[in-house]
């Protein structure tokens, strides 16, 4: 990994209507991040799945937590 990496850290819990927007507004800045992490918070249904069905499967890596740590 480079000296010099940026991360860019979406912590997600059920609120896929906000999420597509989110990663269109993160791949649209500069410098563009070296990488995205999804942090699925334990929602009802994985964010994996909704990632699947999107433009940005491949492009961002998706931690699923095992229980909601609110």
């Amino acid at each position: 990994m480079p000296a010099n990496t940026l991360s860019a850290i979406l912590p997600v819990f059920n609120r896929f209507e906000y999420l597509t927007a989110c990663l269109e507004s993160v791949f649209s800045q500069r410098p563009r991040a070296d990488e995205i992490l999804i942090v699925d918070d334990c929602s009802s249904a994985p964010v994996s799945d909704f990632i699947a069905t999107t433009r940005f499967q491949g492009s961002v890596h998706v931690l699923r937590t095992d229980r909601n740590r609110r």
